[in-house]
């Protein structure tokens, strides 16, 4: 007969850690259908309670609502005017929560430089979207569009090397690469810019020779914040990349070094032209900001240097203003 087997202790600890996990489990279950049960409750009251209010207004405190930029407009029209006879100069400022914005100028026109490349964008990842490429799409590069002015592909490609859309579209952002840009550019269809101007509202963007004006170009900037043109991973995908710029002139240099910003800058030597424009995130008080500056110095290298003077005042005051509003 053999002896009656020992039970194993170990097994009662098993059975009371899988029954301890179970309650645990179920006790957390309760407490997130509780909490989800109570937000949408109460989400569904505020909204109730205010039917005829923005339900962003939920999200944002109403500190963080800059409506007056009558003093900003006031302080930043006598930097530009200190300039007026070297430089004309656009401004266009807004504060995103609450839509108040200042113009300057807002009627000039210049030539957009690498500012074209952002619709240029837009309208590929849309492509994408709609099914015509991928990113891993290959479109080749032809000699004609290989272009030494701005990045470094041209280095890197030769005659009929393929190159992924993704890859292209990295190098045009980030890099500001003109190999990238017209590669892109060649292989676009006219449905595709017909596409963004119908649906953005761009119709009055370029005039017939091709320059652009500031309070037009904005608008794809708004579109990409607020996701209403591109899906909101797409619209995500583009502003990150163009927070990776790693470019230290122009508005950059009035901002502080932790501050995130999502900005196309540009510059036309042969015209003169100097360009920055995008959205500086200041934690709870975003706000976009464009400055165009066509310069009358003698020389490029002044011209930008004045660019960059009044871009950097420019940039301080306003970003100084909202922080402090």
């Amino acid at each position: 007969m053999q002896p009656p087997r020992k039970k194993d202790p170990h097994i009662k600890w098993i059975a009371f850690l899988i029954l301890l996990n179970f309650a645990l489990l179920s006790i957390v279950g309760g407490i997130f259908f509780f909490w989800e049960s109570y937000t949408q409750e109460k989400l569904s009251d505020i909204l109730s309670a205010y039917p005829f209010v923005s339900p962003a207004r939920n999200l944002i405190d109403q500190k963080d609502f800059i409506t007056n930029l009558v003093p900003l407009r006031e302080d930043i029209k006598k930097i530009v005017d200190s300039f007026e006879s070297v430089a004309t100069t656009s401004i266009y400022i807004e504060a995103l929560n609450s839509g108040a914005s200042i113009t300057l100028q807002k009627d000039v026109r210049v030539f957009p430089a690498s500012l074209a490349k952002i619709p240029l964008a837009m309208a590929v990842i849309k492509n994408i979207e709609e099914g015509g490429w991928a990113f891993d799409t290959m479109l080749p590069v032809e000699e004609k569009h290989i272009d030494s002015r701005s990045g470094t592909l041209y280095e890197r490609v030769r005659d009929g090397d393929g190159i992924t859309v993704k890859q292209l579209l990295e190098e045009m952002l980030v890099h500001s690469d003109n190999t990238a840009y017209e590669t892109l550019l060649s292989h676009m269809k006219e449905r595709d810019w017909s596409n963004i101007s119908d649906l953005i509202g761009l119709a009055a963007l370029y005039d017939f020779e091709g320059k652009i004006l500031l309070a037009e170009y904005i608008k794809m900037f708004r579109s990409l914040y607020t996701a209403s043109y591109l899906t909101r991973e797409s619209s995500e995908y583009i502003l990150e990349l163009l927070s990776l710029t790693g470019f230290n002139n122009f508005i950059v240099q009035g901002l502080p070094s932790y501050q995130s910003f999502s900005h196309k800058w540009g510059k036309n030597i042969e015209r003169n032209v100097f360009a920055d424009v995008g959205i500086v995130y200041l934690p709870d008080r975003p706000f976009l900001i464009g400055i165009l500056v066509q310069s009358y110095e003698d020389t490029p290298e002044a011209g930008e240097k004045t660019a960059q003077t009044i871009m950097k005042a420019v940039a301080e005051r306003t970003y100084s203003y909202m922080r402090d509003y």
